[in-house]
């Protein structure tokens, strides 16, 4: 005998109430695994909004909720330079996938799925990027991992004023040229 499939209506409730006692993050979490165990994989997960957005419930670690897939993302920051699109880009590896540091072919895979042009000359634009205190130095050549700051900068993007009035890096400590005796 085949079971009558439930409507959602009738289910609501009761996943409320399993779902009640959890933090708002393991709440994300119980309902990905669910969709795991399901066989759906959760990819056609809708955007769980986790910021500070409407619906949110705070400030929580940059967009990691509303991440989305990289042309939504790319769209939802609009990012107008170079050293923008690849703090951008690194940024979305940070939450997507918990990439601590990118490579070129990993970011250039994040321009190709978003649908923008990489950067012309990637190195350049790196450099330029760590002078600006948006990625750290020391890495290697290839490597590119975000700063503090990259990371306030690429999370408070759209808004120009938010950036604006973000601290910028923190300047080391310049030695005094020793006169020549």
């Amino acid at each position: 005998m085949v079971k009558k499939a439930k409507e959602p209506v009738e289910v609501v409730p009761k996943l409320v109430a399993l779902l009640t006692p959890l933090s708002a993050r393991d709440r994300v979490k119980a309902i990905q695994a669910t969709f795991t165990l399901l066989g759906d994989g959760g990819a056609d997960l809708p955007d769980v909004t986790l910021g500070s957005g409407i619906g949110g419930i705070g400030r929580d670690v940059g967009d990691v909720g509303r991440v989305g897939n990289e042309q939504m993302y790319f769209a939802q920051k609009r990012p107008r330079a170079n050293i923008e699109e690849l703090a951008v880009a690194a940024r979305f590896r940070e939450l997507r996938h918990k990439a601590e540091s990118s490579t070129k072919a990993e970011l250039q895979a994040v321009f190709k799925n978003a649908r923008h042009n990489f950067v012309g000359n990637y190195r350049r634009d790196l450099e330029n990027a760590r002078k600006a205190g948006l990625f750290t130095r020391g890495t290697g050549r290839d490597a590119a991992t975000l700063t503090a700051h990259g990371q306030q900068y690429a999370d408070a993007l759209p808004d120009r004023d938010a950036v604006k009035t973000l601290s910028g890096p923190p300047k080391g400590k310049r030695r005094k040229k020793r006169k020549a005796a």
